[in-house]
């Protein structure tokens, strides 16, 4: 199972380029490298913190355990195989990390995907650079294909939006008298289309305790989240009806 999971979310084109014998080129995919290095971090942090919370516990269970959650929250399938509400807070944390990230674009996953992170570390990476060299210039570059400006700002702005949604959502849930937790949690699962979030919505529980207002909120965060924010934002926009 998590060997399809991992593979629906890895961008399609490059499963059809692997058909057609395109080996190098899908080995060689910044985006598809990244993702798998996120999964691989993810999962060393989950798991040995699972082996140091409990020590007496089987290995076996615990490595499955910790990498089965990995790879479905990372790849926002949302398959439950234990309550993760037991694990040490730093496990926790690294799954709501996942929620946003996603996997690859082009791929049955939602959130931010990995693409749109890599872009924003590299232009990051950039800026640090030109601070240091204020007379470089340099490009963004996704694998050896430099990007546009507008494209490294889309990238920036649709992040932004992201968070800012993110957070709007939270508040609201919250003054719906939820705590901060269950809030934030249910917010960034909807968004990224997961499923299970944390506290009373966690994997052994269901979204029936939020108040009917929460789940109004809730529905528009899984609309947004997967029509990548901006496709609910224009209908909101005058000029979009007039046309």
């Amino acid at each position: 199972v998590m060997f399809f999971m991992l593979l629906a979310g890895i961008n399609f084109s490059l499963h059809f380029g692997l058909i057609r014998g395109k080996f190098r080129e899908f080995l060689k995919n910044p985006e598809l490298r990244f993702f798998l290095c996120i999964q691989l971090v993810a999962a060393g942090i989950i798991v040995a913190m699972l082996l140091a919370a409990k020590p007496d516990a089987p290995v076996e269970e615990t490595v499955r355990s910790g990498l089965f959650y990995t790879v479905s929250i990372g790849t926002c399938t949302g398959f439950c195989t234990v309550d993760y509400e037991q694990w040490p807070h730093i496990c926790r944390l690294v799954l709501m990390v996942l929620m946003f990230i996603g996997a690859c674009s082009g791929s049955t996953t939602g959130a931010l995907k990995s693409v749109r992170l890599l872009i924003m570390l590299k232009s990051i990476g950039r800026a640090i650079k030109q601070l240091i060299n204020p007379r470089a210039v340099m490009v963004v570059k996704l694998g050896e294909t430099p990007l546009d400006e507008s494209a490294v700002s889309g990238v920036a702005i649709f992040i932004c939006v992201y968070l800012f949604t993110f957070m709007v959502a939270s508040v609201c849930l919250i003054a719906q008298g939820l705590d901060i937790v269950t809030a934030a949690g249910s917010v960034a699962s909807n968004m990224g289309g997961v499923g299970p979030g944390f506290g009373l919505t966690g994997p052994m529980t269901t979204y029936s305790q939020v108040p009917i207002v929460g789940k109004g909120i809730l529905i528009v965060c899984m609309l947004m989240g997967r029509l990548e924010v901006f496709g609910v934002l224009v209908l909101f926009s005058a000029s979009a009806w007039r046309k």
